[in-house]
């Protein structure tokens, strides 16, 4: 993925469960959400970035949307043979979420504020975690069953990473930085998150409050 997206011109970041899984997560991934980053002044679009990916490497591949009123096709990737396949995996194939700046609040970073992690790119922890808290968010308040009970899959995927903040290392996490990376609707929305998230789970409210967030 990565290197596909560098052959056409663009840097790129994961995040979701794949940078929860980076930074020490337990769970595996079951699918891959990556961050795509256009050069400055170039305009385009996630189906652009997609089609590009399909052209340049066999690997990947799109089909249509299970909504058949959607308009997007959605990206997968083959998994070689010669790839160990993970053990949540029936099948070697994983669905590619690709995402542009913008989307869901998500920054514009350049290639220095993009961590590296094992030889892969990652968007930085805390705006993995507030990513994260967002999605925990919309599936609470979700009226579909399937999405509204993923809100205990990203809990548990923030705590986890909560729990975590304290062993990395600086060069690893600057939390003061990061904040400035992001819009101020967004960093309001995320205080006002972080509260509804510690009247649900107080135990992480000492966590959040070391990183500099009001939990009351």
């Amino acid at each position: 993925i990565v290197n596909t997206l560098r052959e056409s011109g663009f840097h790129c970041a994961f995040f979701g469960s794949m940078g929860c899984r980076l930074y020490g997560n337990k769970r595996l991934p079951e699918d891959l959400d990556v961050l795509v980053f256009p050069p400055p002044g170039t305009f385009v679009d996630e189906a652009f970035v997609k089609q590009g990916m399909v052209d340049r490497n066999s690997q990947f591949y799109t089909r249509a949307a299970v909504d058949p009123a959607a308009t997007y096709r959605v990206l997968f990737s083959n998994i070689p043979q010669h790839a160990v396949l993970p053990p949540n995996f029936r099948r070697r194939i994983c669905k590619v979420d690709v995402l542009l700046p913008g989307v869901m609040s998500l920054p514009y970073l350049n290639e220095r504020q993009v961590n590296e992690v094992e030889g892969l790119p990652v968007v930085p922890v805390l705006i993995l975690l507030l990513q994260k808290l967002q999605g925990w968010d919309d599936h609470l308040k979700c009226m579909v069953p399937h999405k509204f009970w993923k809100h205990n899959v990203d809990a548990e995927d923030i705590k986890d990473l909560l729990g975590r903040v304290g062993e990395m290392p600086m060069r690893m996490f600057r939390p003061w930085s990061e904040k400035k990376l992001l819009s101020a609707e967004f960093v309001n929305a995320s205080e006002a998150r972080v509260k509804r998230f510690c009247a649900k789970f107080p135990e992480t409210a000492d966590l959040w409050e070391g990183l500099g967030f009001g939990v009351a």
